[in-house]
């Protein structure tokens, strides 16, 4: 068994991380069951909520150059299954037709001003509780990754894709903890982390930091440059 330890700053060490493997990662039928009866109603609440003020950030959006003001990627939740994540677009349309998959950086100028808000608040993250209402994601969880990025991590990190061993979360122990451009290798710490010591206090401590820490820039700022 793996030993966990808090590190300096917060970060927590995981060892013998080679030594891990998906079954001892996954939960437990039952864990999996309550969680799945937390996102549904968890997700049903908050669409009911937000429901109206993401339709006016939509108008926004759509009013800044009348394009679909909702953003489809393909990102990989649990087993690197494929899925349409949806969020409100905080960027310029087709901004990665001349780039390609890159990240965003610091001031990056494919952001829109409305779309800058978005995402220092974490605000255009709201719709994916449809996702997590069809099952795709959690509300808590690792923060899915997109397909080309996993494998260009997984060259360095090799135990990058342990991660998959759970559905992906809408906030998660790196979400709040770490930062937008926290390294892969420190990430995956905080993720096996939190699989390693799942429970449902564990989630709703990171719901009740993640309110807490949408306000602050720091945390949704982009790399230092693109990659």
């Amino acid at each position: 068994m793996s030993n966990k330890h808090a590190g300096p700053g917060g970060v927590f060490q995981v060892e013998d991380v080679t030594a891990l493997s998906l079954e001892l990662l996954q939960l437990s039928k039952r864990q999996a069951a309550f969680k799945r009866l937390g996102d549904v109603l968890f997700s049903f609440f908050a669409i009911i909520v937000t429901g109206l003020p993401v339709l006016i950030f939509a108008g926004i959006i759509f009013l800044q150059d009348r394009h679909n003001p909702f953003y489809r990627q393909i990102r990989l939740t649990r087993d690197g299954c494929n899925y349409s994540i949806i969020k409100l677009r905080s960027m310029i349309p087709e901004a990665e037709r001349e780039t390609g998959p890159v990240l965003a950086a610091m001031e990056d100028s494919r952001v829109t001003k409305f779309g800058g808000f978005l995402r220092r608040t974490r605000l255009d993250e709201l719709p994916q509780f449809w996702n997590v209402l069809k099952g795709e994601m959690s509300v808590v969880g690792p923060r899915p990754e997109r397909p080309f990025f996993t494998e260009e991590y997984s060259k360095t990190v090799p135990h990058f894709k342990l991660r998959l061993a759970v559905k992906a979360g809408i906030t998660g122990m790196a979400h709040v903890y770490g930062r937008y451009d926290t390294p892969p290798d420190e990430r995956i710490k905080l993720d096996l982390y939190y699989m390693l010591n799942y429970s449902p206090v564990l989630d709703i401590k990171i719901v009740f930091e993640t309110v807490r820490i949408m306000s602050s820039r720091s945390y949704s700022e982009g790399v230092k440059g693109k990659r």
